[in-house]
């Protein structure tokens, strides 16, 4: 065998298994994008790397933990000990089939976080009760033990318990345990609790939204419903008042009550935040309310922004992405998430403008808290709007749009101190008016698309804001479930797609040129 044929056979095996190996990484790397985006949405967990031991978040907030805790898991320690893994059955999406799959075992990982919390808190003691055979360990406790309760966080200084359904893996969420444990306690121990009602009524749109109760409840609120047409007037103990999307129009006399409990409280803190969208309908008494004693209006138009807007991967929920804007207010009720640029998204063609009655008048001043980025952005009247949702991409600015950019969030206060020191001081009684019910969406909330994870850190902090709290820790979606592959307009996921689409190839092109120029000079 001669020199030259010697390097053709090494030159041309090397290539043909560089090429091998490429192939072969294209389609495993093909199969497990598509085994992960079905199964995940493309979602990667980084919580279940260590299943034994809480993350810092939580071990953070044990620091602060002050009262003993009890967490009582019914059920034996030695069934939770020795579990190894669940057969749990999985329906394909696209054929319909079911087939059993064996994961890791709900109990064993709740014996796991359960033992974590323990170890990591003098505070935490834990107990392995079956209800069946020792009801009577409830009972002195005074909790009420439900039949699918599975998990009780108690306080023994107070008598306060809460209540973890066996439903918690129904979709083998696994890292939600560890969030809801966290929830649990601080529900328990946090003193002075904040009540807030969720107004009804009025065929307000509860229904369609209940994470918000959840949310609000897990972070220590005490949350209830509370009928303004059947109470001569609103109890001044609740701390906030929150309306969503009410399709009945409130009266003069539901007016007076709303008057009556927010005129109270220039030294009591009371709170009203108001939910709308472009499927409201006009409530004359109560925009009149608004705009003209709170200088909050409801706008005519539907908000566009092409330059921040995603279609492409979210064409059954497009989203509009929204700016904190630069005021001290706005910048106080969003705390860390203006700093970190960690926008909100709302969704698109149904989120409408808010307007700002005035800026300053008598006692009562008003502030942007939500907005367009800039001047490319309009608002169309929504009686004009016709865009189909599979067209948004197609959107813009036509004759008789209103020039952004446009407020999607505004908020009135009464201001009773000039101590620029303590913002979260400076203001007593505040309305907050949204054109947008979306950021209380489950999906929103909960980042299902991995596009909305601070929506509900967002209301946490801007409830905060509005009582006066700065609280340690936020139990939100974002750090129940995981991180994911996020695009914050149109233009970053063409490039995100772009860059994945072209790579492999590129690489590839470039390493046959360089073969074919050693082979040519063989």
């Amino acid at each position: 065998m001669n020199k030259k044929t010697k390097k053709i056979i090494k030159y041309g095996g090397l290539t043909t298994a560089v090429v091998a190996v490429v192939v072969a990484t294209v389609i495993a790397l093909n199969i497990t994008l598509t085994t992960l985006d079905a199964a995940f949405g493309l979602s990667l967990d980084f919580s279940q790397a260590g299943l034994t031991e809480i993350d810092q978040i939580s071990k953070d907030f044990l620091k602060t933990l002050n009262k003993d805790i009890e967490i009582i898991i019914n059920g034996s320690e030695e069934e939770f000990k020795k579990a190894t893994g669940d057969t749990v059955t999985v329906t394909d999406k696209e054929s319909g089939s079911e087939a059993n799959q064996t994961v890791v075992s709900g109990k064993r990982y709740t014996y796991e976080v359960v033992d974590s919390y323990r170890k990591n808190s003098d505070k935490i003691s834990t107990y392995y009760i079956d209800v069946r055979y020792n009801p009577g360990f409830f009972k002195d406790r005074n909790i009420t033990f439900k039949s699918d309760d599975f998990i009780i966080i108690y306080c023994p200084e107070n008598g306060r318990y809460f209540s973890i359904p066996n439903d918690i893996f129904s979709d083998y969420t696994l890292i939600s345990l560890e969030r809801r444990i966290a929830a649990g306690i601080y529900n328990t121990t946090k003193d002075n609790l904040r009540r807030v009602a969720i107004v009804t009524g009025h065929n307000e749109q509860n229904a369609a939204y209940p994470y918000i109760s959840e949310l609000l409840t897990n972070n220590a609120y005490l949350v209830e419903t509370l009928d303004i047409t059947s109470v001569e007037q609103i109890d001044g103990d609740i701390d906030i008042l929150v309306v969503i999307s009410p399709q009945l129009t409130y009266n003069t006399n539901d007016i007076l009550k709303l008057r009556k409990y927010m005129s109270g409280g220039e030294n009591l803190g009371r709170n009203l935040v108001v939910f709308t969208d472009t499927e409201t309908p006009g409530n004359p008494f109560l925009e009149d309310f608004l705009s003209t004693e709170w200088g909050l209006q409801v706008g005519p138009d539907v908000v566009y922004d092409p330059a921040n807007s995603s279609t492409v991967l979210n064409t059954t929920e497009p989203f509009l992405k929204v700016a904190y804007p630069s005021n001290s207010v706005a910048q106080a009720a969003a705390d860390n998430l203006y700093e970190q640029n960690a926008y909100q998204f709302l969704s698109l063609g149904k989120t409408r403008n808010i307007i700002r009655s005035f800026e300053k008048k008598n006692a009562v001043q008003t502030a942007a808290l939500l907005s367009t980025f800039d001047g490319n952005s309009f608002g169309r009247p929504i009686s004009k709007n016709i865009v189909a949702s599979d067209d948004f991409k197609n959107v813009t600015k036509q004759a008789g749009d209103t020039t952004g950019p446009l407020n999607v969030a505004a908020m009135s206060y009464i201001q009773k101190s000039d101590d620029t020191d303590n913002v979260y001081g400076l203001y007593s009684s505040n309305v907050v008016l949204f054109g947008s019910t979306s950021i209380l969406d489950t999906r929103y909330m909960a980042n299902m698309t991995g596009t909305t994870q601070s929506s509900a850190e967002y209301i946490l902090s801007l409830f905060e804001f509005l009582v006066n709290e700065d609280n340690v820790i936020k139990i939100t979606a974002t750090s129940l479930t995981s991180s994911s592959i996020s695009f914050q307009s149109d233009v970053s996921a063409y490039v995100t797609i772009g860059i994945i689409v072209c790579l492999v190839p590129v690489i590839c092109a470039v390493f046959a040129i360089i073969k074919w120029r050693q082979r040519k000079y063989l």
